[in-house]
């Protein structure tokens, strides 16, 4: 059947330009119907891609599974996705079990091949595979990784690193830990609490008292979040250093406040009439931690000091000692004829009463 096309040429433009607009509906249409459809079929082949894998993993957690089905080269991504993610909520002989089951599906070997052919995502899952398998082979690899511009790569082959053996990884990462500004917080302490608890850091205590003060302050905050006992032992040298800055000492001061001792004690007292009053109210706040009876006498005199906080510090350091109570707290506030001081105090008072309610 022909289709009568008009003679007039403006009737015939708007003739085609709606045929080309119902054409372009049409393939749309067509362009989502079969969108859907792989979306569908992708979310099905998921499924039972997880119903046969996941009970499979699971039961590997505890005993060996009696068989295990043969794996379609397609599904390799998913199977380490997978695996990594039921690893990551696991601890201790659990994961072991995970990783002998990993071990032998192959999921190393697959690992390695991912490591230099796949994107980035692919890249990142092999890495955090080969790191919960502490699979040393993969260690020459993963130091080329970290050395790589991209942060994202590069930290996530550092943790690999670091689980694989921590000791040696904090030997050679210390100084690229120090100096990869681009690594965010984040992943520095991601990275740092793989570190067990007992392994020797000496090497980046080492970088937190010699490297330039922006990089030792940025250090020192991560290892107060992951390994803040270890600071303890280089906080004397580094409130000695030339390179102190007011951020620093402050970070000092917050560390032994979490530590009572009399050396650290005697250190913080020290710094109680410094004219920075960020160091002040850090100093206040460690006293208030582990300060002892003869340092309420200085913590009275600070609820005087020209600056809001280092007063508020000061009255909540008293009230959190141990031996002042509200009373007590009271009869301080009747012996001041600062009025700033009695108005910090009333604060303070009003603030521990609805505290010591709410217990």
């Amino acid at each position: 059947m022909a289709i009568a096309v008009p003679s007039d040429p403006i009737i015939r433009l708007v003739f085609w330009v709606t045929i080309g607009v119902l054409l372009l509906d049409v393939c749309l249409l067509l362009l989502l119907l079969v969108m859907r459809y792989l979306l569908l079929s992708s979310t099905k082949r998921q499924q039972q891609f997880l119903e046969v894998w996941r009970p499979i993993l699971m039961q590997s957690l505890v005993a060996p599974p009696e068989s295990i089905p043969r794996l379609q080269k397609s599904e390799r991504v998913q199977l380490l996705s997978l695996w990594n993610q039921i690893h990551a909520s696991v601890r201790g002989k659990l994961q072991d079990n995970l990783n002998q089951i990993g071990l032998e599906m192959g999921i190393d070997l697959m690992a390695m091949q991912l490591l230099h052919k796949g994107d980035l995502t692919h890249q990142l899952i092999a890495i955090a595979t080969l790191g919960h398998l502490r699979q040393k082979s993969a260690w020459p690899a993963l130091q080329k990784l970290v050395l790589m511009r991209h942060p994202t790569i590069s930290a996530a082959a550092a943790r690999a690193l670091v689980q694989i053996d921590d000791t040696a990884a904090i030997s050679w990462l210390a100084t690229p830990i120090c100096d990869r500004i681009d690594w965010s917080l984040i992943q520095v302490v991601q990275i740092l609490r793989e570190v067990n608890l007992t392994t020797d850091i000496q090497p980046l205590l080492n970088e937190v008292l010699y490297a330039s003060p922006s990089q030792s302050l940025r250090l020192f905050r991560v290892l107060e979040l992951t390994h803040a006992a270890r600071l303890v032992s280089i906080v004397p040298q580094l409130l000695e250093s030339p390179n102190a800055n007011l951020e620093s000492i402050a970070a000092c001061l917050r560390i032994l406040g979490q530590f009572p001792s009399h050396q650290n004690l005697k250190l913080a007292r020290q710094y109680v009439t410094h004219p920075s009053w960020i160091v002040r109210v850090q100093a206040a706040n460690a006293l208030g931690k582990i300060g002892v009876k003869e340092d309420e006498a200085q913590l009275i005199v600070m609820l005087s000091d020209r600056r809001w906080w280092v007063r508020y510090r000061a009255a909540q350091a008293l009230a959190k000692l141990p031996f002042v109570s509200v009373a007590r707290l009271r009869e301080i506030r009747a012996s001041q004829s600062d009025r700033y001081a009695r108005d910090i105090l009333t604060q303070v008072i009003a603030e521990k009463e609805v505290s010591d309610v709410g217990v």
